[in-house]
Order: C-alpha cells, then sequence, then structure tokens
C-alpha cells in the first residue's frame, strides 16, 4: 500500500474497523465486569491491541492530522459504543445525548472538509 497517495476509501474503512475494534474492546471488559470471567479480559485485551496496532496505521497513512484522526477514530467508536448499549442492553437515549450525537457526526463531516 503507497502511504502517501491514500484511498479515501481504505482511510474510512480503517476509521470503521478502529471504531467497531475498540467498541469490542469495550464490550468485552463489559462483559468481564458482569461475569468475572477473566477470558472476558483478556479478549478485550486482543481486541484493544488490534485497535490500537490498526491506529498506528492510519496515523501512517498520514491522511488526517493527529488530533483529527484520534477524533473521527473516538467518534466511531462511541457510536458503536452507544449502539450496541441501546440494543443489547436496553438504555435509553435522552435528547441531549441525541444532540451530542448530531454534533459528533457533524464534526466528521467538517474535519473531512478542511482537508478538501
Amino acid at each position: 500500500m503507497n502511504m502517501n497517495n491514500n484511498n479515501l476509501a481504505v482511510v474510512y474503512a480503517l476509521l470503521i474497523w478502529i471504531g467497531i475494534t475498540g467498541g469490542i474492546g469495550d464490550i468485552l471488559l463489559y462483559k468481564w465486569a458482569k461475569a468475572v470471567h477473566f477470558g472476558w479480559l483478556l479478549a478485550a485485551y486482543a481486541v484493544w491491541a488490534i485497535c490500537i496496532a490498526s491506529l498506528g496505521l492510519l496515523f501512517k497513512l498520514n491522511h488526517f492530522s493527529f488530533g483529527a484522526a484520534v477524533v473521527l477514530a473516538t467518534v466511531i467508536h462511541l457510536a458503536i459504543g452507544v449502539c450496541w448499549s441501546l440494543l443489547m442492553t436496553g438504555a435509553k437515549v435522552t435528547n441531549l445525548e441525541i444532540i451530542g450525537l448530531i454534533f459528533a457526526a457533524i464534526a466528521v463531516v467538517l474535519l473531512e472538509m478542511g482537508r478538501a
């Protein structure tokens, strides 16, 4: 992969991958906290290691500044966590949380538009 000529689809696929693996790591940690089974904790660490290595690759691609890359990966990571929480734990989202999610989506758009 040429690190200087990035395909936007590859960059965003990597961002989504980072968000998914980070979210899965969080879910596994939650499972460990509820079940107290050491295997969940080890699985969380393994998935987080993949997430962090993928974030390193995103930095290597040099498509975004450090701050923008971290913000975008974090927004996707949080979206995964919110979706899991809503679908699997029956949590409710408040109006203020919805507004926060909207602002997060706007941040993603603005960061990408700033690159243009």
